[in-house]
């Protein structure tokens, strides 16, 4: 019986992945099949920073994929993040309890939502 909502559409959502360019695209298809198994390692990682709530190193290791294709990154997270914003703010707005899900990647770094909520003067707590 609760309210639901996306921060984004399905064709917002797919637009994310069809709006890339040819080489942005390549490159991330490249990546995965050059790297295979790599980067199950890679996620290994990623997960047992992001079980322990640690951001900072989550951004770390992801920035070998940023500097690869940073313009890819840019459109997949901090494009995406500083779209979601106002609606994000509407609701703490609201003053109802709201729970926002998003993938992990999506709150960390210097566009990651953490962060651009905080340059807004909202502070946030990690649970």
């Amino acid at each position: 019986g609760k309210e639901l909502a996306g921060l984004e559409t399905t064709e917002e959502h797919i637009q994310v992945l069809s709006g890339m360019s040819d080489i942005e695209s390549e490159l991330i298809l490249l990546d995965a099949l050059v790297r295979g198994d790599k980067r199950r390692d890679d996620f290994n990682q990623l997960r047992a920073a992001w079980k322990k709530g640690d951001t900072a190193t989550m951004w770390q290791l992801h920035q070998r994929e940023r500097k690869l294709n940073p313009g890819g990154d840019a459109r997949l997270l901090d494009m995406r993040n500083v779209k979601w914003i106002p609606k994000i703010k509407a609701e703490i707005n609201t003053g109802k309890p709201t729970a926002i899900v998003a993938g992990a990647g999506h709150f960390m770094g210097y566009n990651g939502v953490i962060t651009l909520l905080e340059h807004q003067g909202y502070k946030i707590e990690q649970l």
